[in-house]
């Protein structure tokens, strides 16, 4: 990553991904994204197409939903899931583990970390 005076980073790999600090704080009304930093207040512009990623892994991006609905922020908190299925004679249930965990992502608005 590329480190800017601001106090942010952007991906040397992928420059649509830019690396915030911790406490920032996301106004989807003023397309801004802001922090403190020394003593000041740092902001750099919310922009759709990128990619806003927190220490923690928390990614948030600006999206416009289908429907000509109007622009919201997405966040998304990588949370692991171990799935162990151990092998068993016939009739055991098998086939159950390479099915698709698409059932398994939970969507909730104000969902906060």
């Amino acid at each position: 990553m590329e480190m800017q005076p601001e106090g942010y980073a952007i991906d040397k790999q992928y420059p649509d991904i830019i690396y915030v600090p911790r406490d920032v704080q996301f106004d989807l009304r003023a397309q801004t994204i802001t922090w403190s930093a020394e003593g000041a207040e740092r902001k750099i512009k919310l922009l759709a197409g990128k990619i806003y990623i927190r220490p923690s892994g928390y990614r948030v991006q600006m999206e416009k939903p289908a429907a000509n609905r109007s622009w919201r922020l997405i966040g998304t908190v990588a949370e692991p899931t171990f799935c162990h299925k151990p092998s068993t004679v016939s009739g055991g249930g098998k086939s159950e583990i390479s099915k698709p965990i698409t059932d398994a992502h939970h969507s909730r608005p104000g969902l906060r970390r």
